[in-house]
């Protein structure tokens, strides 16, 4: 799975949109969009930025949240 995909998944999972996660990481919601659509690759500031903004949502750690994102995107740990 893209990051762009687990993003979109965790947002919908919120209820919120994607307009309101850019806004609070500090980028345009097009990178989001493209983290999705496209092989554009996530830097590790707004992964990290992504991560911690989630995890005071869901009110989670962001080392669990980090670890299922990993597991889920990019296979570590599986």
């Amino acid at each position: 799975m893209k990051f762009g995909q687990w993003v979109y998944l965790e947002l919908d999972s919120l209820g919120k949109s994607v307009n309101w996660l850019a806004k609070r990481v500090g980028i345009s919601h097009s990178a989001y969009i493209d983290y999705r659509n496209t092989e554009r690759k996530v830097t590790a500031d707004v992964l990290f930025k992504t991560l911690r903004v989630l995890s005071d949502e869901k009110e989670c750690s962001e080392e669990r949240l980090l670890l299922r994102m990993a597991r889920e995107c990019y296979k570590v740990g599986v």
